[in-house]
């Protein structure tokens, strides 16, 4: 339905199918900012609910700041071929980067990097992994460390995840469905693996990194946000005080997110 639809969109909207590890294949929507010549790119995504289909809205924010828009799946979700820690996951995002260079109309050597929720883990990775070839990453309400230890995990998969669709339980039925495991005990053995402490690569130099989210988030720790800035590069950071997951903050329009990701996307591009 969504690609009938598609059809329909202004500005139109490419659906690419990029080939990837033999007979799989990656899918990604690309939109380009109307009457802008080789625009930078941002390639973005959600996470174990938030597909590519569901961000339109944050496309049509990125184009409006004159950056094109390449939306995908995070590994575990969507059309992605590849669960969450598969030792092949972050090769998807490389393909992606692989990519955008051989596509004349944008500057695919100016590339932004934006991950949301449990898919903003890979935006800090890459921003490590492939520092030169990001000019910025957004790691946006994700984990990077303390949300993959268990003295986290367990309270916010049995009582602490209330916000999360349908309480907390769900919140590791939809995480684990992702990783590609089946009970809290399999997760907690294969999450602290993801680490980037555990990897080593906190220390390491990486692309510059914008931290977001709520002070008060019961589904990804603030403090993966703080332990980014202790190491390695210089970070930048905006935590909403009373915030929940992602920033979300009651009585206050979410906008004002979205707006100073895209702000800061553009200014790290426009270098």
């Amino acid at each position: 339905m969504f690609r009938k639809a598609a059809k329909y969109f202004t500005p139109p909207l490419e659906i690419i199918e990029l080939p990837f590890d033999g007979d799989k294949k990656l899918i990604g929507y690309l939109q380009l900012p109307p009457g802008v010549n080789k625009p930078p790119v941002v390639l973005h995504w959600g996470g174990v609910d938030g597909w590519k289909e569901d961000r339109l809205r944050i496309a049509k924010a990125i184009m409006g700041q004159g950056l094109a828009s390449l939306t995908i799946d995070m590994p575990g979700s969507g059309e992605n071929p590849v669960l969450y820690g598969d030792p092949l996951a972050e090769r998807t995002f490389i393909a992606w980067l692989d990519y955008l260079p051989r596509r004349g109309e944008i500057d695919g050597a100016s590339v932004g990097v934006w991950g949301g929720s449990f898919g903003a883990y890979w935006a800090a990775r890459l921003a490590h992994t492939a520092a030169d070839r990001i000019k910025g990453a957004v790691f946006h309400g994700g984990n990077i460390h303390y949300g993959f230890q268990k003295e986290w995990l367990i309270p916010a998969f049995t009582t602490g995840g209330a916000t999360y669709l349908f309480g907390a339980h769900s919140l590791l039925e939809a995480r684990g469905r992702a990783m590609g495991t089946k009970t809290l005990d399999e997760f907690l053995e294969a999450a602290p693996r993801l680490s980037l402490k555990t990897l080593g690569l906190l220390d390491k130099p990486s692309a510059p990194i914008l931290g977001v989210n709520g002070k008060l988030d019961d589904q990804a720790p603030v403090d993966d946000i703080y332990l980014l800035m202790e190491h390695g590069s210089p970070k930048s950071a905006r935590i909403y005080p009373q915030g929940a997951h992602m920033g979300r903050t009651p009585g206050e329009p979410s906008d004002h997110i979205t707006t100073t990701i895209v702000e800061w996307l553009r200014g790290q591009l426009a270098r």
